[in-house]
Parts: structure tokens; sequence; C-alpha cells
């Protein structure tokens, strides 16, 4: 099933558009439409991407191993970076 030429411009609504904070309401202006969410998705994903590829791939393959012994996600999570959206 391919999609109508236009379906990117169809604005988002309801729990779409429920989800977005103010601030990225704000970044995408008035009318926010499917593409401008999709292309801002695939701009975060692009700036996780590279900084996972520059990870202590070491240190986080222990962490992961250790948390499979005690479930205890606190030190992993403490070594994978976490920052507000958009900064």
């Amino acid at each position: 099933m391919s999609l109508s030429p236009g379906y990117g411009e169809t604005p988002i609504a309801g729990e779409e558009s429920d989800s977005l904070t103010p601030r990225i309401r704000a970044a995408l202006g008035e009318t926010i439409t499917k593409a401008a969410v999709y292309d801002l998705e695939q701009a975060v994903q692009a700036d996780v991407a590279i900084e996972l590829v520059n990870l202590d791939k070491g240190r986080y393959i222990s962490l992961l191993r250790e948390y499979d012994q005690h479930r205890d996600a606190r030190e992993l999570a403490s070594f994978i970076a976490v920052k507000p959206f958009g900064n």
C-alpha cells in the first residue's frame, strides 16, 4: 500500500498532537504536519546514532553483563547520557 503524495502535509491531531511538548510545538510552528514530525524524529535519531558510535563499548558491555546479573539499572543509566530534548 503506497501513500498519497500529500500524506506528509497532513496536520497531526489528537494523541499525536497532545504528546508534543510546548518547546517542540514552538520549534515546529503553528501548523504541525506529519512530515515535520518525521523530519524531527530523523534528526534526533541521527544525533543519537553518532553518540552511540562514540560510546565506550567495552564499559557498556560490562555494564550490560552486570545488569543481567542483578537487574539494577542505576549504573547503566548513569553511563548512558540522558539530556532534555532540544539541548
